[in-house]
């Protein structure tokens, strides 16, 4: 599998399993993994550094093997999570004076800041709504999708979007030939 992936994103979901389902969890999830895997996620995990996208994909699929539903539905959270801690520190210039449509018009930069591979698109359909499209991502998985929902829900609500809605009705993990997710919003009064 080609395509890389942001250290900041290995580290957010090695925090997940550890907030969500503690120190055994993570240990039996590492010791499912490869030992190549195993090293990179033991190790010092450079935020922004890019790793290999195969050592996330194999990740996520344990972390949901675990969890189950409540492990699948953790990834939203998790992208809410990042959104809020990136967006508020390491990120602020991106969000800083923005409207949600101003946020959205940066969707391809935001995309590079965590992908190797692939480029994301936003498309207005409205003034309170358009399409973000993925093209040519690796390793796409429902996990990656669900985080990727969070983000924006929670992105957009640091730049006064109320009452976001996201749907992902084309997905690549379930055979599209891109992401797409639809995104609505009212402006804050």
């Amino acid at each position: 599998m080609d395509g890389t992936i942001k250290g900041s994103v290995l580290a957010s979901r090695r925090r997940l399993v550890l907030e969500r389902f503690g120190q055994e969890a993570l240990d039996r999830i590492l010791a499912a993994l490869p030992p190549a895997d195993r090293e990179v996620l033991e190790g010092i995990v450079l935020p922004s550094a890019f790793y290999p996208m195969a050592v996330q994909v194999r990740l996520d699929a344990a972390i949901v093997a675990l969890g189950g539903e409540s492990g699948a539905e953790a990834f939203r959270e998790l992208g809410r999570q990042s959104a809020a801690d990136n967006l508020t520190r390491y990120q602020s210039a991106i969000s800083r004076g923005k409207s949600p449509m101003g946020l959205l018009h940066q969707t391809a930069a935001i995309y590079r800041l965590y992908y190797g591979t692939g480029r994301r698109e936003f498309v207005e359909t409205g003034p309170t709504s358009g399409v973000i499209t993925t093209y040519d991502a690796s390793g796409v998985t429902l996990a990656d999708c669900l985080t990727v929902v969070g983000w924006h829900e929670r992105a957009l609500e640091i730049v006064g979007a109320r009452h976001v809605s996201i749907t992902h009705p084309i997905c690549r993990a379930k055979g599209g030939s891109v992401c797409r997710y639809e995104v609505s919003w009212t402006d804050a009064p």
